[in-house]
């Protein structure tokens, strides 16, 4: 029974778990650039049972006590294209980071809603320099036409002031959230060659569905109101057993 009872506990811990990641991602179902997180669970490692009485130990066999959260990863599936028209809005299609610097080094990130500063430094919207292909910080003159091309060529009336750093990784399981739309490298993560496309004029939006959120969080209640029951039936039976059988 106390078996019974800690499973469907811990079962309850990843339930709510899930829900956390769930209302996250629909947090940030406007969120520019967002990748919704999903959670992966996985049952402990088996245990083994014995008995034990005056004649040793007797093995039962195994059995599951529970399970468990293994990890938080991020879908980078692309979200859609909205057309906004503002000529430092950038949408990238396919795999790929703008490649910007924060104050805690170098970072990635796909909020393609750009901004000039009084300065004219190209920023992003949390406000860190946009780094272009030779690593150097962007600046471009106010006042003139701001083209930008499908490889990422900034020309400003027809002059080329720089190229955007685009970068894309092997593996994007190396890459962590770090908050406000930045990612950073984790030991392993490989650079590889940027094949995708530029799209000036667009922003991407989040790749969260709500009505599938909303699915999801419905199951998940009712999980929880499931192993719920189980607790109250398992709470029950010890009842009786420790009142009701214990007095014969």
């Amino acid at each position: 029974m106390v078996r019974g009872l800690y499973t469907a506990a811990t079962s309850m811990q990843v339930q709510m778990n899930k829900m956390d990641v769930i209302t996250n991602n629909m947090a940030n179902a406007d969120t520019i650039g967002y990748k919704k997180d999903v959670m992966a669970q996985e049952s402990f490692s088996s245990s083994l049972a014995k008995r034990i009485d005056e004649l040793g130990e007797t093995k039962i066999g195994k059995m599951k006590v529970g399970v468990g959260t293994t990890r938080v990863a991020t879908n980078f599936e692309t979200g859609n294209l909205k057309n906004t028209g503002g000529a430092l809005d950038v949408a990238i299609e396919g795999t790929g980071f703008l490649v910007v610097d924060t104050k805690r080094g170098e970072r990635y990130t796909r909020m393609g809603d750009l901004t000039l500063d009084a300065e004219g430094y190209l920023k992003d919207a949390n406000g860190d320099k946009v780094k272009d292909d030779t690593d150097n910080d962007i600046i471009i003159p106010s006042g003139g036409n701001i083209t930008i091309s499908t490889n990422g060529v900034i020309t400003v009336d027809g002059n080329e002031i720089a190229k955007l750093q685009i970068v894309d990784f092997e593996d994007l399981n190396y890459l962590e959230k770090e908050g406000n739309g930045l990612y950073k490298t984790m030991n392993g993560a490989t650079e590889k060659e940027f094949t995708g496309n530029i799209r000036q004029g667009f922003v991407e939006g989040s790749n969260v569905n709500i009505v599938k959120e909303m699915v999801n969080m419905i199951s998940l209640n009712r999980n929880y109101e499931a192993n719920q029951k189980v607790i109250q039936t398992h709470d029950s039976l010890m009842d009786k057993a420790v009142n009701d059988v214990g007095r014969l």
